[in-house]
């Protein structure tokens, strides 16, 4: 199923940008100092947009623990969310 950015039922599909922006109003300290050690980890730059690369950003963020690791998981848990009432909304504008 392709990606779409458009938010469905008031979610909007989470970004790498929008990740950082996320762990920066947890802990702006620790995305500070954090951030590109992850980033590297995950073997991306923070320009991607695919999900593929979404889901090694938010494996790396759960591999670094702490505030970083919860960060990683609910932006993870947001990106099944909006992927699953995505394909729902298919299905009902389908029908």
């Amino acid at each position: 199923m392709p990606h779409t950015a458009a938010a469905v039922y008031g979610m909007s599909r989470p970004t790498i940008a929008g990740t950082r922006s996320a762990l920066t109003a947890r802990s702006a300290a620790v995305a500070a100092s954090q951030w590109d050690q992850v980033l590297a980890a995950a073997g991306l730059t923070g320009t991607e947009t695919d999900t593929r690369s979404l889901e090694q950003l938010f494996t790396a963020m759960t591999a670094a623990g702490g505030v970083v690791a919860q960060c990683g998981q609910a932006q993870h848990i947001r990106l099944e969310c909006h992927t699953r009432l995505t394909a729902v909304q298919e299905l009902l504008q389908a029908a």
